[in-house]
């Protein structure tokens, strides 16, 4: 049941991906906003649901964590937009990208896995 459930949520994440990108895309300044944004906001949900997992069946994380937060985000295409800045020689967005990225990301799992916590336990 739960490669069903992952499958499921793998296409609902990747199909929000798309049109998130795409809406994005549209109003995009030369900043990948559009995978910033869902990166961050797939390391919240994943936070999230990590300090939930104890606390839920095993199939809700497989459907939510696994399938839905593993096709909504996407590291591949941060490398890819990552690599094509330095390319293009936009070196300092392109830091701004990588760094922000990874210090931003982290912090929002972060923030996510202990609101859960602090919820949990109040």
């Amino acid at each position: 049941m739960n490669i069903w459930l992952v499958s499921f949520g793998g296409a609902v994440g990747a199909w929000l991906r798309y049109v998130i990108t795409g809406v994005m895309a549209k109003h995009s300044t030369s900043f990948p906003w559009g995978t910033w944004v869902i990166n961050l906001a797939g390391s919240m949900l994943l936070g999230i649901l990590a300090g939930l997992h104890q606390t839920m069946p095993d199939y809700i994380y497989a459907w939510l964590g696994i399938g839905f937060c593993g096709a909504f985000t996407t590291f591949s295409t941060f490398t890819v937009e990552s690599w094509l800045l330095i390319q293009q020689r936009r070196i300092k967005t392109a830091l701004t990208y990588i760094g922000s990225t990874a210090l931003f990301n982290l912090a929002a799992a972060v923030i996510g896995l202990y609101v859960i916590r602090l919820i949990l336990q109040g």
